[in-house]
């Protein structure tokens, strides 16, 4: 977590808020509804989102995250509930539901293996009203394994002097997801951390396992045709039935 303890100061930076993710995301809940944003970051989405009108709260591992996340809303005098708390139980942290929740940011990944994939949708289900959405965005990792990809592109922020180099190392099961963060004063922050390349057809079944229907599969928020061999995003619609 040390690395993103430390990323935190220029997360924002790196990942800006996009109109085109928040548009759909708007498109996916009805205005006024109780949203849990999962994996929430620095709460750019969730705050995004409570100022248009949602419910909205927001719940990350990372401390240093849910305090920039507070620090935020605080600034922009929104009134957001965050929390630290973990994907693997979010029924120990609410005993509410919600209408819609979203775990977007590649964030389901980071799991350990699809078991625990698995027990984190069914968390987030046991959360959602009857007929609640669920987003879900990953990377299309079918394309990274069949294609053997290096790493995805290197992200620029030139009026913030940032470069985030992200590189792709197959590990057995799992892929080495190592990062170099370029920083003012010619200062760097690495870090390795493995993730769990689930592809879109795993993830689908798991979802119909568990006890979601209206599956949708976008390669990506503008709602391209999601296409296995080609979209690099995978981002995943469903209800709970």
């Amino acid at each position: 977590m040390k690395f993103y303890d430390e990323i935190s100061n220029y997360y924002k930076y790196i990942f800006p808020m996009s109109g085109v993710t928040l548009d759909f995301l708007k498109e996916s809940f009805q205005n006024g509804n109780t949203i849990l944003d999962v994996a929430c970051g620095s709460g750019e989405y969730t705050i995004g989102l409570s100022k248009e009108g949602y419910k909205v709260n927001g719940i990350d591992l990372d401390e240093k995250m849910i305090e920039k996340a507070k620090e935020k809303s605080r600034t922009e005098n929104e009134l957001v509930e965050f929390k630290v708390g973990n994907i693997l139980n979010l029924s120990k942290s609410y005993n509410n539901k919600f209408n819609g929740i979203f775990c977007i940011g590649n964030s389901l990944v980071h799991l350990d293996n699809k078991d625990e994939i698995e027990v984190s949708l069914n968390e987030m289900k046991n959360l959602l009203e009857s007929n609640g959405v669920l987003v879900i965005q990953i990377i299309n990792y079918y394309k990274v394994l069949n294609l053997n990809l290096d790493g995805l592109p290197t992200i620029k922020n030139e009026e913030k002097g940032l470069e985030f180099i992200r590189k792709y190392v197959r590990k057995d099961d799992k892929i080495l997801f190592n990062t170099i963060l370029k920083i003012e004063n010619n200062n760097e922050l690495s870090n390795s951390v493995e993730l769990f390349p689930i592809t879109y057809d795993d993830l689908i079944v798991s979802l119909e396992r568990i006890g979601f229907k209206d599956i949708e599969l976008f390669g990506g928020f503008n709602k391209n045709e999601f296409d296995k061999d080609k979209s690099m995003p995978l981002v995943i619609r469903c209800k709970k039935a």
